[in-house]
């Protein structure tokens, strides 16, 4: 019984716990120890090193991952500061892309604002009148801004990859070579969405190319939304369990939101478009976005840890009652 609850509620650590557990106990009946002194024994090392091993081996984990989470939010935060800069200089936003003459796209929205990211001297280093892919302009995709458009939880993290992309369709922000300002977002700046995280993409930051919206809701992938997605998780505890999280958007007003939960198809329409007329608020959908606590808490751990209590002390007991054996004739 003391085994199987130990390792219920240490996982593999229940090993060498129990066997300590088991050394514990003999030792104390070796010297005919009372029980009172084990128990005072046991309850002075598991204040001192149990619960500082339960506390703090999480609490590591949980603080690199939230800095991380919130690094990701800041380099979205300044994107879309730049954004709204561009919009500032020029009254829009940049369209999706960078057509040449024969409307064939040919560079990414990315590559309009370096200069408002403090990349002043790759903007002027860039040449729009080649492809985003010519030789060229591929000998400055190591340079800044690629850094700030890659997520630290991404495998792809420190390559020319982006991981923070517009959604491109009839009716949103980006809507082919239009070039959409405020007041064209009828539908609150602050209920619509600007960019989003992508985990796993494969887009090169100068590339002409983002998620367009039948991607992102799903039509092709059976109806499920595939952005946000992120690298991101909610961090574990001793008794609650890490579960994934869909990531982070931005919205037209510049503000960064975490989403805890995918969005159905219809609400990320709603979001995404700028004139639809849909009544939705994302702090509901925030809110509504945790987990219950039932479905986060690791049950072996909060029914094994009392298990393995109470089947320790009464395999102690037990032991402490029995005399020890003479060995002399």
């Amino acid at each position: 019984m003391v085994f199987w609850s130990s390792l219920a509620a240490f996982g593999v650590l229940g090993i060498p716990i129990t066997v300590v557990c088991v050394l514990v106990g003999m030792h104390f009946h070796a010297k005919e120890s009372s029980f009172r002194e084990l128990i005072r024994f046991v309850v002075i090392f598991v204040a001192i090193g149990g619960l500082i091993i339960m506390l703090c081996l999480p609490a590591i984990s949980a603080a690199r991952e939230a800095a991380k989470r919130m690094q990701c939010m800041g380099k979205l935060k300044q994107i879309g500061l730049a954004l709204h800069l561009y919009h500032d200089a020029h009254g829009c936003f940049p369209s999706a892309n960078v057509a040449d003459k024969d409307g064939r796209p040919m560079h990414s929205w990315r590559t309009l604002i370096p200069q408002f990211m403090e990349g002043q001297a790759l903007y002027n280093a860039y040449d729009f009148s080649k492809p985003w892919n010519d030789p060229k302009n591929s000998k400055l995709t190591g340079k800044s801004p690629y850094n700030t458009l890659c997520c630290p939880s991404s495998k792809n993290y420190r390559t020319p990859i982006s991981n923070y992309v517009a959604v491109t369709g009839t009716g949103t922000i980006w809507d082919g070579d239009k070039s959409i300002s405020m007041k064209d977002i009828t539908d609150g700046t602050d209920n619509t969405i600007l960019l989003v995280e992508v985990a796993d993409s494969d887009i090169h930051w100068t590339e002409a190319r983002d998620v367009t919206l039948e991607e992102a809701l799903g039509k092709s992938n059976g109806g499920v939304t595939t952005v946000p997605s992120s690298n991101h998780y909610i961090e574990a505890g001793y008794f609650t369990k890490s579960y994934p999280i869909p990531g982070n958007i931005v919205m037209a007003d510049g503000s960064v939101r975490c989403l805890h939960k995918p969005l159905s198809p219809d609400d990320l329409a709603a979001l995404l478009s700028i004139d639809g007329g849909e009544e939705i608020d994302i702090d509901q959908l925030l809110e509504d976005g945790e987990y219950p606590l039932y479905q986060r808490l690791r049950w072996d751990h909060v029914i094994g840890l009392p298990l393995f209590l109470v089947s320790a002390v009464w395999f102690w007991y037990r032991l402490l009652q029995k005399p020890i054996e003479n060995s002399e004739a």
